[in-house]
């Protein structure tokens, strides 16, 4: 047990004696022919408890602050995430979309007769982008 955990220990237990003191023996009260004084003794042990208090509320205060900090950087992390979230399932849902827009381009052409060997190409280069897309999706 820490000092510091024994004198806490000492002062919440008035029932026992907690000091040496010469007046009062430890007890926190001094007998005066028929009336009871309160001993220094007792008002340093009420003093300590109160300043280990006031020392406990405003470490309590500043744990609760920075408590409070970082769940608002939480909220804040898990917004931004959402945020992005949705601009990725727009982003995808654009880019199926266009997927299907150049099989659709790609069937279509499929049927055309190309007289000229640039049109060939052109749709070749087209048909491999699509390929080239569905591997990657495949993946």
């Amino acid at each position: 047990m820490s000092e510091r955990e024994k004198t806490i220990a000492e002062v919440l237990d008035l029932s026992k004696p907690v000091s040496d003191c010469p007046e009062c023996g430890g007890l926190g009260e001094i007998g005066q022919l028929g009336s009871r004084k309160v001993c220094e003794c007792l008002v340093i042990r009420v003093k300590t408890l109160k300043s280990e208090l006031d020392r406990a509320q405003e470490q309590n205060r500043r744990l609760i602050e920075e408590r409070d900090a970082v769940a608002e950087g939480y909220r804040q992390q898990v917004k931004l995430a959402g945020e992005l979230m949705d601009k990725l399932l727009f982003v995808r849902e654009q880019e199926q979309k266009l997927i299907n827009k150049l099989r659709e381009i790609t069937n279509l052409l499929g049927g055309v007769t190309f007289t000229d060997g640039r049109q060939w190409g052109a749709y070749n280069a087209l048909c491999y982008i699509v390929e080239d897309i569905e591997k990657e999706l495949s993946k």
